[in-house]
């Protein structure tokens, strides 16, 4: 039993908040368009979230040489450095995450075809690449980038273009909004374990521009969520829905706002792990009643 919470707590369930709003945005405009397939939905969400554990497997199977972590670490344990699971048993997981992974994602590839192959491989690749290496998206500081590419425009995109095969510049730009939302997870999880990066090497945002500009960068991503839905609820009103979303970014703008030590940042991050499913859910609520 003991085994299990910790292969679910390495799985890092409370993180799949982050696909399941774009693509639940995704469904909301292939409804609202006539052309919406429940199972293919189920199959891109799905793939998404077991692109998703492969990738926090990935991280803990890869992190193991950290040093500087053990039980001072404040952010969430990496089985391995902790020594409660082998590294040879988290790297088979990640092997079999992966696996399924790529099993689901032939489905939305025998649908969509060659475009839909390459974001897969690119996803597949990003998932282990965040990870793997000096070279690797964490190490290099592009991990912000790549979750607001990958959990925002191309999760949006690509999820409806499976629905209605065709794409718009609207869809890219609606992807925006819960990309911004999942860089901020992203963000608040650098800052939280900035003082650990800086120790071993890691380039992230927070190492290299400092704490202050990360928090300015935070609080300019939950405003561009609240300017992208204020323009296009200038066409579709009921969006304005989707801004109750962002009232609880108002508590946590203020607790960063005087948080230096990492005990003090940690809980921002699981409450900003519930706005991108309270933005996708509204979003979707929104634009099905417009």
């Amino acid at each position: 039993m003991k085994q299990a919470i910790l292969w679910i707590e390495a799985a890092r369930p409370k993180a799949f908040t982050i696909p399941l709003a774009p693509i639940a945005i995704a469904g909301a405009l292939a409804y609202s368009q006539g052309s919406f397939d429940l199972l293919l939905w189920l199959n891109t969400l799905a793939t998404a979230i077991a692109i998703q554990v492969t990738s926090h497997f990935a991280n803990d199977y890869f992190e193991k040489p950290c040093s500087i972590e053990g039980s001072t670490r404040v952010g969430p344990k990496r089985i391995t450095n902790s020594g409660l699971v082998s590294s040879k048993a988290v790297g088979r997981a990640t092997c079999i995450a992966f696996l399924i992974a790529l099993a689901l994602g032939m489905g939305l590839v025998l649908k969509g075809g060659s475009s839909v192959a390459i974001i897969l491989a690119l996803s597949l690749l990003a998932a282990i690449g965040y990870s793997a290496g000096r070279f690797s998206l964490a190490w290099t500081g592009l991990d912000d980038i790549c979750v607001l590419i990958f959990y925002g425009v191309i999760a949006t995109a690509g999820s409806y273009s499976l629905q209605t095969g065709s794409l718009t510049p609207l869809v890219l730009l609606i992807g925006l909004a819960p990309g911004l939302l999942a860089n901020v997870i992203q963000m608040l999880n650098n800052l939280r374990d900035c003082e650990e990066d800086a120790k071993v090497g890691r380039q992230s945002f927070p190492v290299r521009f400092g704490k202050e500009a990360t928090k300015k960068a935070i609080f300019v991503c939950y405003s561009s969520v609240a300017l992208i839905t204020l323009a296009l609820s200038w066409q579709r009103p009921t969006l304005l829905i989707a801004l109750l979303a962002l009232l609880p970014s108002i508590p946590l703008l203020k607790s960063l706002k005087d948080a230096e030590k990492s005990e003090q940042i940690a809980p921002l991050f699981f409450q900003a792990a519930k706005l991108p499913l309270l933005y996708g859910l509204l979003f979707s609520v929104a634009w099905l009643l417009g």
